[in-house]
């Protein structure tokens, strides 16, 4: 994969009843990442902060061809877009255009209540020709998501882009954050086709891998049993696969010491606000963050490090304590100075030690 195009569209309303409180956090959060990444030369970014329906049939139409991952967050109706200026798309010609305009996309993110349908009929249009090669993966909400869940599930799964991982890697190291943070929020995972029609009701959000259904359609039938004492042809060999790539974009050295740091400091946000967070997790993560920074001070051996970074690996999901670790004590160590500063307007943004521990203090262990 080149140098992949990301669109993200946010869209609030400014009825009293309906204004989503946190959405313009989330639209800055996701931007300053996107953003440090534009800096860096690893994407194209395309932002929209106020979503409307003018605006949706302009880039479309004039960039639809050119983007990889498209991103909504906002309000949606019965799988219908609702945009800034009060919009409201038609379900069915969105689906043709995501299906016909947005032809080259590989990732389709809809956070949005009842955003399914959509992602249902995006998927029925693709599956009209499954001789096509179709490799594209789709996020979307069953029904009514809470706003802050939502914000973040996204800022969870935005801040795995540029680290090492697939879009069903970053999809599940949010997922497994956002139930360690509630456990009543359901996924449901989506890789045939007859399944996906049938949908069901139990669960909040689906991960759709349109790729895997074509596979599955475009499977040989079974063959039927040869008759007793027939010489059985030799097995042909089975074909190569195309290896999985192993990061959604490849940044700098430096951007992705950044980026791992960053997840690190999602994790911790994340935790920090949850009602039930297990103990040995709190005692894990603190004492890893501890050491580590003694180790940074000169205070302690790096060999100090090892049993706490292994014991943080059992407790923390999604995350990979020594890759996050050792990005920590570089960014500490050594001149990140100008990269930082792509990726974060303020200091109190930044993911250093410093402002990891100060987290990290405030986390609540204990099961409520």
């Amino acid at each position: 994969m080149g140098k992949p195009t990301f669109y993200t569209a946010f869209a609030n309303s400014m009825r009293e009843d309906e204004f989503l409180p946190n959405l313009s956090d989330e639209a800055t959060k996701i931007s300053d990442l996107l953003q440090g990444l534009v800096f860096e030369d690893a994407i194209y970014y395309l932002k929209d902060e106020i979503f409307s329906g003018e605006r949706m049939i302009q880039n479309f139409s004039k960039y639809g061809d050119k983007f990889d991952i498209f991103y909504f967050s906002g309000h949606a109706k019965n799988g219908s877009l609702v945009c800034s200026d009060n919009f409201v798309s038609n379900i069915t010609h969105t689906a043709s255009v995501f299906s016909n305009n947005l032809k080259n996309l590989k990732l389709a993110f809809f956070n949005a209540c009842e955003t399914y349908k959509l992602a249902q009929l995006i998927v029925d249009k693709k599956m009209e020709d499954p001789s096509k090669d179709e490799n594209l993966v789709l996020i979307s909400c069953h029904s009514q998501i809470n706003a802050f869940t939502a914000e973040r599930f996204a800022t969870l799964f935005f801040s795995q882009v540029g680290r090492p991982g697939t879009y069903y890697d970053a999809y599940l190291n949010a997922k497994n954050l956002v139930c360690m943070m509630n456990d009543k929020v359901t996924f449901k995972e989506f890789y045939d086709y007859d399944e996906m029609k049938a949908g069901g009701n139990s669960f909040d959000y689906a991960y759709i891998d349109l790729k895997a259904m074509l596979d599955r359609k475009n499977k040989p039938k079974d063959i039927p049993a040869p008759a007793p004492g027939a010489v059985m042809p030799a097995a042909a060999a089975p074909p190569q696969q195309p290896s999985l790539p192993t990061s959604i974009i490849n940044p700098s050295k430096q951007a992705k010491d950044i980026l791992a740091a960053n997840y690190l400091k999602e994790v911790v946000q994340t935790l920090s606000t949850s009602e039930k967070v297990a103990p040995q997790s709190k005692d894990a993560l603190t004492e890893a963050l501890a050491k580590t920074k003694q180790f940074v001070d000169g205070e302690v051996k790096k060999g100090a490090l090892t049993n706490v970074w292994k014991e943080m690996a059992l407790v923390m999901p999604g995350l990979d304590p020594k890759t996050a670790m050792h990005s920590l004590v570089n960014i500490e160590k050594k001149d990140y100075t100008k990269t930082l500063t792509h990726f974060y307007n303020k200091p109190d943004n930044n993911p250093t030690l410093a402002n990891l521990v100060q987290t990290a203090s405030t986390i609540k262990a204990g099961y409520g």
